[in-house]
C-alpha cells in the first residue's frame, strides 16, 4: 500500500510539474506602448500630413512587431490611412482640407493570441508657420525689417536642418545669396532708399506642406 501511495505521489507530482510547465509557456503577454520611442506629436500642419512608423512605439515580448496588427480611429477633423509594407507598420494621419483645431486618434495593437493595448493621442492643426531669427532677434509676421544700403543681413531658421526653401525678390534692391545653405539665407540690400520686400516659399519634408512667408523690408 506504501509503495502504490508513493508511486501515486510521485506521478502526480510529475504530471504537476508538466503541466503547470505547460501552462506557463502558453501565458501571453499583451503589447505595451513604449513612450520612449518614436510617440506621436500633437501637432500637424493644415493642409499637410504625417506618417509614424508604429512599430517604433509598441513593445510585445512574445511576438515580433510584424505580427502586431494595428486598427486606428479618430474624429471628423482627420482622415487616417493604415500602411502595412515590408518595412514595418505605419500610420499617415491627414487633417480636413483647410481645416484647423483639436482632434483624436484612438490606436489599438493587437497581438496574433488576441491580447490588446490602446491609446489615444490629442491632436491640434495649426497653420503653418516658422520662426525667423536676425541676430539672435525673433521676426514677427507683420514686422517690417530695416536694411542698411550695401549691407548684408543673416537670417536664421528655426528647424533649419529640416525645411527646404526658395527666397523670391525684386532683384533691382534687394538680392539672395546664390551660396545659401540650408542653414542660413543672406540678403544684400542695394544702394537704393526704397520699401520693398522678400517672399520665403517653404516646403517641410516632415510635415509635407508648403507654406511662405513674406516680409516687409525698407531700405535706407
Amino acid at each position: 500500500m506504501v509503495k502504490n501511495i508513493t508511486y501515486l505521489l510521485i506521478c502526480s507530482t510529475v504530471v504537476g510539474v508538466v503541466f503547470f510547465t505547460s501552462c506557463k509557456e502558453k501565458i501571453n503577454v499583451p503589447p505595451t506602448f513604449d513612450l520612449t520611442g518614436e510617440w506621436l506629436p500633437d501637432t500637424i500642419y493644415k493642409n499637410g500630413y504625417r506618417i509614424y512608423y508604429l512599430d517604433s512605439i509598441i513593445e510585445d515580448k512574445d511576438d515580433n512587431d510584424s505580427t502586431i496588427v494595428w486598427s486606428v480611429s479618430s474624429g471628423p477633423l482627420l482622415t487616417i490611412r493604415l500602411i502595412d509594407s515590408t518595412a514595418g507598420n505605419f500610420v499617415k494621419i491627414e487633417p480636413m482640407r483647410n481645416q484647423t483645431g483639436n482632434d483624436w486618434v484612438d490606436f489599438t495593437a493587437t497581438d496574433p493570441m488576441g491580447a490588446r493595448a490602446s491609446k489615444t493621442c490629442q491632436v491640434y492643426v495649426i497653420e503653418p508657420d516658422f520662426i525667423f531669427n536676425i541676430n539672435d532677434t525673433q521676426i514677427g509676421r507683420n514686422d517690417t525689417i530695416i536694411y542698411i544700403k550695401n549691407n548684408r543681413i543673416e537670417y536664421h531658421l528655426v528647424n533649419k536642418n529640416l525645411l527646404q526653401w526658395t527666397v523670391n525678390t525684386d532683384t533691382r534692391f534687394l538680392r539672395c545669396d546664390t551660396t545659401t545653405n540650408q542653414s542660413n539665407i543672406y540678403l544684400f540690400a542695394e544702394d537704393t532708399v526704397i520699401t520693398t520686400g522678400a517672399l520665403f516659399e517653404i516646403y517641410d519634408p516632415e510635415n509635407h506642406v508648403y507654406f511662405n512667408r513674406s516680409i516687409l523690408v525698407d531700405i535706407h
